[in-house]
This record gives structure tokens, sequence and C-alpha cells, in this order.
């Protein structure tokens, strides 16, 4: 087929531009993921559009969350340090969904870096804490991150309570 001669001779445009066209004519769900993933990997390793195949595989994995490749692929962005904000948001729920929380807190982190809004990160901070309390049974990790949180606003008073319930228990 014509996507495969483009991309044995490397014309890279050509082979996206027909992948587009086969996603379009795709006989069913399972072939149309397959062209976007293709495309995906296209933009991705080929052509260096690298905000197409971030949306390639947010298409993918809205169709799809269990999508392995796809998240793979993403999460291979991600932890590149290719657009971690979009990337984050497209990652956040499926973690959610997934209940990959450790995953989940590892993603807050890093959004931390570029969150420069001091109410964002403390609210960044709390479901942190949340996540490490009520989904992974650690309530140092927990404390930590109301700590971190205070630390950020002193006069947040649900950061300055929870330390202290938290200190209780601990």
């Amino acid at each position: 087929s014509l996507d495969r001669l483009y991309e044995a001779t490397g014309r890279w445009n050509e082979l996206a531009e027909v992948l587009g066209m086969e996603i379009e004519g795709a006989a069913d769900p399972e072939q149309s993921l397959h062209f976007q993933f293709r495309l995906g990997q296209t933009a991705q390793l080929r052509l260096n559009d690298l905000d197409r195949a971030v949306a390639q595989y947010r298409d993918i994995l809205s169709a799809a969350p269990e999508h392995a490749p796809a998240l793979m692929a993403l999460e291979g962005l991600f932890a590149a340090g290719v657009r971690p904000m979009p990337i984050a948001e497209i990652l956040e729920p499926l973690y959610r969904m997934q209940e990959a929380w450790e995953k989940l807190l590892e993603l807050h982190e890093v959004q931390l870096h570029f969150v420069t809004d001091r109410d964002e990160r403390v609210r960044l901070m709390h479901r942190m804490a949340e996540i490490a309390e009520d989904r992974l049974a650690d309530g140092g990790l927990a404390f930590t991150c109301f700590q971190r949180a205070l630390l950020e606003s002193p006069l947040d008073e649900q950061s300055l309570g929870d330390c202290e319930r938290l200190a209780g228990l601990l």
C-alpha cells in the first residue's frame, strides 16, 4: 500500500497525509486506532511534530483509555520533559481511573515545577496529601505534603490543621 511505500522511502510528510486518510476510511474502530497510533509515532519520531503526536495520543486515549502503546508513548514524552503540562492533563484522569496513585503523585510533583500561582500550588499539594493519606495510607507522606503547602502559604488554615492532625497520629 501507499503508506508502506512512503515509510520505506522515508517520505514522512506524505506518510502522515496517507495515514490521516486511512484513519478517516478505517473499517472499524480498532483499525482507526492502529492508524492513529502510527500517525502519532510518525509525528513524534520522524517529523518531530510533538504537538501533533501528543494530540494523536490524546485522541487515541479518549477513545480507548486502555490503549497501552499510546499511554506509554505519552509517559515517555512526559518523562523526557516534553510538553509536561498538556500531557499531565491527559494522564491525570487516566491514572485516577486506573488507581495508579504513585504515578499520579509523580505527575503532580512535576506539575509543581511549572505552576507559579501560590494558591494553585497549595491546592496541588493538598491533592497530593489526600492521595498519600487516603489512597496510599501513607500518613508520613501526607504530613510532608501538608508541610510543604504550609511553607508555601504559612497562613493556610487547612494546611495547618491537617499538619497538626497528622502530627498527632504519627
